[in-house]
């Protein structure tokens, strides 16, 4: 079967270059696939190499047999990945970024967020890493809009190259989602593991909402030239692939083995909003931002595009629409200096120590007057008044930790204090060994 698969793979490269698709495919799809298919085979390999951690975890037999197929796919994939990109790089007008991706992705900005991802994959302990993280959230939910959504935004832009290497990835993922089932079916046989698969379910949620949601979403929708109004946002084939099919479907049903809310990520993260899709949307300038340090080219936004984003996101091109009209006035030389470094009436966004990702995104270009947006940050020594709320006079939400409670938490909000963990089980603790079936506390 994985024969025939690549046969396949390997004659549609062949069609691809006898037909002459690289003068027809969109310049800018193909400038963005330069950093994609940089990252993309780390997390493969990474996942490849999760699979031992579990042998020595799960005492199945079976399904050490189902992990060590799982092994062999994830090779695979990274090497037709790989290949995928060597065939872009001999074969497209302009090689450049593809030809030395591999070195230029250990020291770009971006390729910190992918790394960071896939050693999530290895990092930890087996069940959190190889089994919750990897199978259960990535694999079963996020595989739905980078393998299947994202390769019909390919094939809208001329590329029918990427769709046929992505779903024959994605065809194996069905056996992968089978192994991560599996175990945490065994995993929950045991009430002692609930609070601990509760933690990991909200951990590995949360880690691949922010990084794959971020990157696959900016790749799909500032990458592509077909913007046609009858085709689905980034915040649609969300709500469809991952809030309907994988967690109304998938977990939710998982609460009648017991936990009592082991399904339901931090807030926020399932919101697939107005709010939620601008928010993706501000991350979006990053990139363009340091196109001085990139090796793949950013095209500007024209005036289909702003139209675009703003029948899909009522408000877009309020908070966004300036800068890219910045951003095209200066890709012109005129003496100038890059945009990082020129008046833009934009603030930037930091970054989470953590996922690496843009965080505390402004919601605009101005807060009123001549003053400049900036996001709202509490300091930690700041005096709270009696209602522990922050002092009038500072500008900002009131309410210390959450907002206010009137709405659901909005980009500007205060980050909210971090717990250690549920129940006094801190992250990275296992409780002591209570019971003779088979128990996460064993590991």
């Amino acid at each position: 079967m994985q024969e025939e698969k690549d046969h396949r793979v390997y004659g549609a490269q062949d069609g691809a270059i006898r037909g002459n698709m690289f003068r027809q495919v969109q310049e800018r799809w193909l400038e963005w696939q330069k950093l994609f298919l940089s990252i993309i085979p780390l997390p493969e390999i990474s996942a490849a190499r999760s699979m031992p951690m579990l042998f020595h975890t799960v005492p199945n037999p079976e399904l050490h047999n189902g992990q060590a197929i799982q092994m062999i796919d994830e090779v695979r994939h990274s090497t037709i990945q790989q290949n995928l990109k060597r065939i872009y790089m001999n074969n497209y007008i302009d090689p450049a970024g593809f030809n030395s991706s591999l070195r230029n992705f250990h020291n770009d900005y971006c390729g910190t967020i992918g790394r960071q991802f896939a050693e999530g994959f290895i990092t930890g302990d087996a069940i959190t890493a190889a089994s919750i993280y990897l199978t259960i959230v990535a694999e079963t939910a996020f595989t739905n809009t980078l393998f299947v959504a994202m390769p019909a935004e390919a094939a809208a832009n001329g590329d029918y190259l990427l769709p046929t290497v992505f779903h024959s990835v994605q065809s194996d993922e069905s056996r992968h989602i089978s192994n991560g089932y599996a175990t945490l079916l065994m995993a929950l046989s045991d009430e002692s593991n609930h609070q601990l698969l509760e933690r990991d379910l909200r951990y590995a949620w949360w880690n691949n909402h922010r990084v794959v949601d971020a990157a696959i979403g900016t790749f799909i929708e500032y990458g592509t030239k077909d913007r046609r109004k009858e085709r689905e946002s980034y915040a649609e084939m969300w709500r469809r692939w991952i809030y309907d099919d994988y967690y109304r479907s998938y977990l939710v049903p998982l609460e009648k083995y017991g936990p009592g809310h082991p399904t339901r990520p931090d807030r926020g993260s399932l919101e697939p909003d107005l709010e939620q899709g601008l928010r993706a949307r501000g991350r979006a300038v990053l990139s363009p931002t340091g196109w001085l340090a990139n090796y793949w080219r950013i095209d500007g936004m024209t005036d289909e595009d702003f139209e675009w984003f703003e029948f899909k996101y009522p408000g877009w091109y309020e908070r966004y629409g300036k800068w890219w009209e910045n951003y095209n006035r200066l890709a012109t030389p005129n003496g100038h200096n890059p945009i990082v470094f020129e008046d833009v009436d934009y603030v930037y966004p930091n970054r989470c120590w953590t996922c690496m990702v843009p965080c505390l995104v402004a919601r605009g270009h101005g807060d009123g007057g001549d003053r400049r947006r900036r996001p709202h940050l509490l300091s930690q020594g700041m005096r709270l008044d009696r209602h522990d709320r922050v002092p009038a006079d500072v500008p900002g939400p009131r309410d210390a930790q959450h907002g206010p409670a009137g709405r659901p938490p909005r980009v500007g909000d205060p980050v909210p204090r971090l717990e250690l963990g549920r129940r006094g089980l801190r992250h990275g603790l296992r409780a002591r060994r209570t019971a003779r079936r088979w128990s996460l506390s064993h590991i």
